[in-house]
């Protein structure tokens, strides 16, 4: 067998496991038979690419790599709304303001048709006498790349701001999926640019699909494997994505592919072209991967602070973020969410959760976790610790503590409804919130990065975030309190004048 043929037939064996598992698992989302779906297309894709490779004659190798382009045209509906919709809770916001260009993107297929027409592709030999061909393209197929190529580019920073939104845990559940995804789409965009610049379809472009899909395909179920595509919702802003590091590297490149494709015409060396900005695009998918490994973060950080004598942390930096954060939330979940995803995001744990102490009741109710939800918890807020905590045990924890080592039995259930997801995650912080000698609350910090046990700098300014979170909920309680009086004011003025009104209706009527 031809062994270009062979490895796009195993592209599309691996996209068909791939769907199948997806509609087995995750039926009953959208995401879900969107991922399916556009699996399937990716089968159909290389099905006929394989096929184009095969062919022994010219009016073959035409009327498969149509067939090639139209599964290509159904490519940027179905993973476009896959990515206005993974992991996303509030994804029907984002399907509605992009309604527009989804639909556009789901009637691409119909203006495909028309690269069914004589003189849309063209198939020339390379030279005179030899066996191979070139598939030039005409009109209506180098519009309809040139359209694939921006849909691609918009689906990778779609599933950019989805990573970027996450956190914790929650990020390292996604990451795979998002760079398998990536690696696939990004190899789209290397072998877009090409044909729009020379264009031509050489058997090799196809060749570099089929090898992403695999590549791409492998990370997708190392995804799987890690936590079995669980459930995972996080909010990206829904502001215009200008920020966003997948359109500046995708521009980038093609600004570099574009001023090499001219040195090339220039001073010749065209047989080296395709290596050369694979080369590029590889050496920029390589390093986007190791940007995104917390492990590579955490021990560049740790480099940089042993040898350049830096302390670890910025505090001032920090802090002027961290009193940013605080200030927009205006209630007591939202604040314990924005401190919980600050020190998952300083101190490189996957897994910070923030529970509130209610005096009257002597326990610790869940109150926000970068890991969504606490283990044992059968809400997502509100919900208690399941034994009673005695109020000197409580009162006595002023200072970061390790939760495995307390004896104490309400521990036990706290440690029950805070297990770290890592064998290897170093040890259960606790954290007080605490103002003063009022104690309000604990964040218990798990599976940190590598296991990196926290330094005394650290622990200083865990105590320090501590008490300026509890300042926070205060504020916010005594803020509280100062509305309900002034709605009790307002209520008593508002009785009075009903009551003078009344003696007047009676005066009246004497």
């Amino acid at each position: 067998m031809n062994p270009n043929a062979f490895l796009l037939l195993s592209a599309t064996g691996l996209c068909l496991l791939l769907a199948l598992a997806v509609l087995f698992l995750r039926r009953n989302s959208i995401f879900g038979w969107c991922f399916a779906f556009g699996m399937l297309v990716f089968a159909a894709e290389s099905v006929c690419g394989a096929m184009t490779v095969r062919a022994a004659s010219p009016e073959a190798l035409r009327f498969w790599q149509t067939l090639t382009l139209f599964a290509k045209s159904f490519v940027p509906g179905v993973w476009l709304a896959f990515s206005l919709t993974y992991s996303r809770g509030n994804y029907r916001e984002f399907l509605t303001r992009a309604r527009g260009l989804l639909v556009a993107a789901l009637l691409l297929p119909l203006p495909a048709l028309l690269l069914f027409q004589t003189g849309a592709l063209q198939v020339l030999p390379t030279e005179e006498g030899a066996n191979e061909w070139w598939v030039m393209y005409g009109g209506a197929a180098k519009v309809l790349n040139g359209v694939l190529l921006l849909f691609s580019v918009l689906i990778i920073a779609n599933l950019e701001k989805t990573f970027r939104a996450a956190i914790g845990t929650m990020r390292w559940r996604i990451k795979f999926l998002v760079l398998g995804l990536g690696v696939i789409f990004g190899a789209r965009i290397y072998t877009g640019s090409q044909v729009l610049l020379f264009s031509q379809q050489p058997a090799g472009l196809m060749v570099i699909e089929a090898t992403a899909l695999l590549v791409g395909g492998m990370l997708i179920t190392v995804a799987y494997l890690r936590r079995g595509w669980s459930d995972v919702d996080v909010y990206p802003s829904r502001t215009v994505l200008q920020s966003s590091v997948t359109v500046i590297v995708a521009g980038a490149y093609l600004f570099v592919v574009g001023v090499l494709a001219q040195i090339v015409a220039a001073i010749g060396g065209a047989e080296y072209f395709q290596v050369q900005a694979l080369v590029i695009l590889l050496g920029i998918t390589g390093l986007v991967t190791l940007l995104l490994s917390d492990r590579l973060r955490e021990r560049l950080q740790r480099l940089i602070s042993r040898h350049f004598k830096r302390p670890q942390h910025d505090s001032q930096k920090l802090w002027s973020h961290f009193t940013e954060r605080l200030s927009r939330e205006t209630d007591e979940t939202g604040l314990a969410a924005a401190g919980a995803h600050l020190i998952s995001e300083t101190f490189q744990a996957l897994s910070v959760t923030v529970w509130l102490w209610e005096e009257q009741q002597t326990r610790l109710v869940f109150a926000a976790s970068t890991a969504q939800v606490a283990a044992g918890v059968s809400e997502p807020a509100g919900a208690p610790i399941r034994r009673e905590v005695p109020a000197e045990d409580i009162a006595a924890k002023t200072e970061p503590f390790d939760v495995d080592k307390i004896t104490a039995s309400w521990a036990d259930a706290l440690r029950e409804a805070n297990p770290g997801h890592f064998e290897t995650g170093g040890i259960r912080l606790g954290v007080p919130v605490i103002s003063g000698t009022k104690w309000l609350g604990l964040a218990v910090l798990r599976d940190r990065v590598n296991a990196v046990p926290y330094t005394h700098e650290e622990i200083e300014l865990l105590k320090c975030i501590g008490n300026q979170l509890a300042a926070g909920l205060l504020n916010l309680r005594l803020t509280a309190e100062i509305m309900r009086a002034r709605e009790l004011e307002a209520f008593q003025t508002v009785s009075a004048f009903f009551v003078h009104d009344l003696k007047n209706a009676a005066s009246s009527l004497n």
